[in-house]
């Protein structure tokens, strides 16, 4: 709370007694740490998206490193990625052995532009498009164009939206397309685990070492007479998740279509109060896109108004309302600059975008008012009648 008003972040989950219970009633099964939920949480997300397998691990971040670290990168080996994306994108890609590369995004939707990724690139191995904001890219179309390459969707942002590929709905997750896809279910994305992350796939292979690769590299093999006895084939991490998070994801599963529900009548509800004012403009969605919207990102010719964006955050705030920038292109971060240096002057839209971005209040348990206040808030802050 300010003062009498109740605060509107720009994200935050949505817990309800039944999800508390849920986590309280797991702690009567002796397990907390990769227990029977676990594997019931992992076979949810796979029946949910449609896929063979679910690996669930301790975080995104713990997600994307893993699936890099199966697949392996050979010296100078590249992959390609979104700079509109959180650091994890690309950092898991350096942290196993491969070269990160960004391609610039699309004007009209922010997500990565497929026809302008560089079908040259040496040493390609990868490309990981991000579904930013939970709007999808046609993966189809990606693989079409490179088929050689592996694609890996990073969709943090993305659970529970789907593209249509000519011939069926295509939903996010189910690797049709692509060797892997990811999620996260950090307390801002659409379910949470706490914090915690899924990767979904088809390959056994894959799966197979992403489970070892999770708990140490370690197995046990079968037939050995020796009960204590484990092996580390593999240099693994400790990325487990624990069964009474996958007891909260059951729990959250079971609403994460009425979220989405809820979460798409709020943008709406945006989209008409901002359509058609000069100087402001948001993603479209196409026809055969549906929009899980994570995030709700306008922007703003901060210019044109006549204010800096920290400004305009800074009054939002004292208004209660808390507002975000997603993202501070990748390739400007200082590490990036020294290791892996990019020329800005590649990157058009994505320098013209980070100019206007700004995440505005966007989760289920908002109330018309509530979305009605940030309206309002934000037309008299910009001084718009």
């Amino acid at each position: 709370m300010i003062g009498c008003m109740r605060v509107l972040p720009y994200g935050t989950q949505s817990i309800s007694f039944s999800d508390k219970l849920k986590i309280f009633r797991s702690f009567g099964t002796g397990w907390l740490t990769c227990g029977p939920q676990v594997q019931e949480f992992e076979e949810a997300i796979a029946r949910y998206v449609g896929v063979k397998h679910a690996i669930a691990v301790s975080n995104g971040t713990a997600a994307l490193h893993l699936v890099h670290l199966a697949i392996g990168y050979g010296e100078e080996e590249v992959g390609i990625t979104s700079p509109n994306t959180f650091l994890a994108s690309s950092n898991s890609i350096i942290y196993a052995g491969g070269r990160p590369n960004f391609s610039d995004i699309d004007s009209a939707s922010f997500n990565i532009n497929i026809d302008t990724i560089d079908p040259n690139t040496k040493n390609l191995k990868t490309i990981t498009p991000v579904h930013f904001a939970g709007l999808p890219i046609n993966v189809k179309k990606l693989k079409e164009k490179f088929p050689n390459t592996i694609i890996i969707e990073d969709a943090a942002h993305a659970l529970g939206s789907k593209f249509h590929d000519g011939e069926e709905w295509v939903k996010t997750g189910c690797c049709k397309y692509s060797l892997a896809t990811i999620f996260s279910f950090h307390p801002v994305k659409h379910i949470t685990t706490g914090e915690g992350g899924i990767i979904t796939t088809n390959d056994d292979q894959l799966a197979d070492m992403l489970r070892q690769l999770r708990s140490h590299g370690m197995i046990k093999p079968n037939g050995h007479p020796d009960p204590w006895y484990y092996e580390m084939t593999e240099l693994g991490y400790n990325y487990r998740i624990t069964d009474f998070q996958c007891a909260l994801g059951l729990s959250q599963l079971k609403k994460l279509d009425s979220f989405i529900k809820r979460r798409r009548q709020i943008v709406s509800l945006y989209q008409s109060a901002f359509y058609n004012i000069d100087g402001i403009s948001f993603a479209s969605e196409e026809k055969w896109q549906f929009n899980s919207y994570h995030l709700f990102v306008l922007l703003i010719d901060f210019e044109k108004f006549g204010m800096l964006r920290s400004e305009f955050m800074n009054k939002l705030k004292e208004k209660g309302i808390l507002t975000q920038v997603h993202y501070i292109p990748v390739y400007q971060q200082p590490y990036y600059k020294k290791h892996f240096p990019h020329n800005e002057a590649d990157f058009p839209n994505m320098e013209e975008y980070y100019k206007k971005a700004i995440s505005i209040p966007l989760y289920p348990k908002m109330n018309n008012s509530d979305v009605s206040r940030v309206i309002k808030e934000i037309k008299n802050t910009l001084k718009i009648s």
